[in-house]
């Protein structure tokens, strides 16, 4: 919901803030219930939010071809 509110906000400008915003608040989710430290959970955090922006363009991209 964040990131749609920022790309309808900014356009794709604001795909990148969202991005960074979900990472951090999902970093601190993990680290919260799974008591992994703190940079950890960050990397944990960024890399599905990157994951999930590629798999996410790659469908949109397939289903415009």
């Amino acid at each position: 919901m964040l990131t749609f509110a920022l790309v309808s906000a900014m356009g794709l400008a604001g795909l990148a803030p969202a991005a960074v915003i979900g990472a951090v608040l999902l970093g601190v989710a993990v680290s919260a219930l799974f008591g992994v430290e703190i940079k950890r959970s960050f990397l944990i955090g960024g890399i599905f939010v990157a994951v999930h922006l590629g798999v996410a363009v790659g469908i949109q991209m397939v289903l415009n071809a």
